[in-house]
């Protein structure tokens, strides 16, 4: 089983954030991570790894030069293999252009089945998650819920 996770690298929160004259988010001025909910989402990827035979664990990130932050994070979690995705021209694209790279990089990177996480940081950007189906033909999971079963009488019911 081959599994990418598409990660961000984002601004630290206790940092103080500013914008740049373009009004991006000037990332010169703080220190960036690995998004807490790709954490998880790259967990979550090596523990259905860990369960499957012959399992590969990609991560992907598109961004600045300090991106490769996000990857190497990753990679010390436990990833196999990283993909960073860096382009000059790429500065300033929101969540849709984004997401039309990612799904670019899996098809060029190879077929995977892919784990994301919840959204991006404070942004919360969800289109991010937009490259599935028909972008790339592949099988994707955006969450994995746990759901629990049972049965109780209610009040008044």
């Amino acid at each position: 089983m081959k599994i990418v996770v598409c990660v961000k690298y984002v601004p630290d929160a206790a940092g103080d954030r500013q914008f740049a004259e373009d009004l991006t988010t000037d990332r010169e001025s703080v220190d960036g991570l690995l998004s807490e909910l790709d954490e998880y989402a790259v967990e979550q990827a090596l523990q259905i790894g860990e369960n499957a035979d012959d399992a590969e664990v990609t991560v992907l990130t598109v961004g600045p030069e300090d991106a490769e932050d996000a990857v190497r994070k990753a990679l010390s979690m436990g990833a196999d293999r990283g993909v960073h995705v860096e382009d000059e021209d790429l500065h300033g694209t929101d969540a849709l252009g984004t997401s039309a790279v990612l799904a670019k990089a899996i098809e060029k990177t190879s077929p995977y089945g892919r784990h994301r996480g919840r959204g991006q940081g404070r942004g919360r950007q969800a289109a991010r998650r937009v490259p599935r189906g028909p972008e790339v033909r592949l099988k994707h999971r955006t969450s994995r819920p746990h759901i629990t079963l049972c049965e109780r009488t209610i009040r008044h019911g």
